[in-house]
């Protein structure tokens, strides 16, 4: 993770552009939710500008590639992986806006508008408004920033039961919320200054392991592995409440719904957390002593019919359908 205040002593890996947004793109970088209410071509599928069936597309051609000048509009934090792989790697900060983004989009067949919110959730980020994705897009793309084509589900609704959808090149569209039949879709995660948790935008970590001194809020009663792994183990007991937590998350490859993941906390005679227990332990309150990874967890604690809030790290809070996969970090 890093945190916004101090990126600047990374600046050595920066982009810069002068430039003015392209194509369709008209919202202002940074602004709020979009009404959604506004015309636009209704797709039929994902433009040409993502990847194919068979993976990502080529490196984009049409970005103009001006190098990374120190003092530029972007700062790359954490280089992604080579290649165009949508694994969701790297981080850059846009020093116009205060934004910090994922480099690499993240896509996996389908995604749908849930699964989006819970894979930026997991990483302490969300999802982007519309203004704020048409402000990267565009004539303002810069490839030392985003080398690959992208697109990314937004948080802006468009028509009922359906959400934008913005990419590099700043075409838009809409997508149908949650029916994957009809769905296939990546995100670029997105964290600022003023969400809950801000400067957490990576799973590293960084938070002040002081609560673990003799006497402090946090007691680690058994050490968890080596890594980030998300095996669920080690415990540690949070002095302030009594209860004792998982120290490392627990999912599967693909995650786990939320009825997997209670089955999994019954079985170590634990629970789901509440959504206030597990944002208790979030954002400025996280001790990496006592969680030394990035978590994200299944809660208790109902959102609306068939819904369910599903906490991360940073303090983020996603209303999520109980069917689909996530991770938990059970307590007793």
């Amino acid at each position: 993770m890093f945190t916004l205040g101090v990126v600047a002593s990374v600046a050595a890996l920066s982009c810069s552009s002068s430039s003015t947004p392209g194509g369709t793109a008209a919202g202002t970088p940074g602004g709020t939710a979009d009404s959604g209410t506004a015309d636009a071509p209704r797709p039929t599928g994902l433009p040409d500008a993502t990847s194919s069936d068979t993976g990502p597309g080529p490196l984009d051609s049409r970005a103009p590639d001006v190098g990374c000048p120190p003092g530029g509009r972007y700062t790359l934090v954490t280089p992604p992986s080579t290649g165009c792989d949508n694994d969701g790697s790297g981080r850059v900060l846009d020093t116009t806006t205060g934004l910090a983004w994922t480099s690499h989009s993240f896509w996996q067949m389908p995604t749908t508008h849930d699964e989006a919110l819970l894979y930026c959730s997991s990483e302490g980020m969300r999802l982007p408004t519309r203004s704020e994705a048409q402000g990267i897009a565009g004539r303002n793309r810069q490839k030392c920033a985003f080398p690959c084509n992208w697109i990314t589900e937004t948080s802006t609704a468009g028509r009922p039961g359906e959400w934008w959808w913005v990419n590099d090149i700043a075409d838009e569209g809409e997508n149908p919320s949650n029916d994957p039949g009809k769905i296939w879709n990546t995100v670029l995660c997105v964290v600022a200054p003023g969400d809950a948790g801000a400067g957490d935008a990576s799973n590293a970590d960084a938070a002040t392991p002081a609560g673990c001194a003799p006497g402090g809020r946090y007691e680690v009663q058994s050490a968890p592995t080596s890594g980030c792994s998300s095996d669920g183990t080690g415990r540690v007991r949070d002095t302030s409440t009594g209860l004792t937590w998982l120290a490392k998350r627990r999912s599967y490859r693909g995650g786990q719904s939320r009825a997997h993941a209670e089955s999994y906390c019954a079985g170590l005679g634990m629970r789901l957390p509440t959504r206030d227990e597990a944002l208790a332990l979030a954002g400025a309150n996280r001790e990496t002593c006592a969680f030394p990874c990035g978590w994200s967890t299944w809660t208790s604690s109902a959102a609306g019919t068939g819904l369910a809030w599903h906490i991360s790290y940073s303090g983020v809070s996603s209303p999520l359908d109980v069917r689909y996969d996530g991770a938990v970090l059970c307590v007793q």
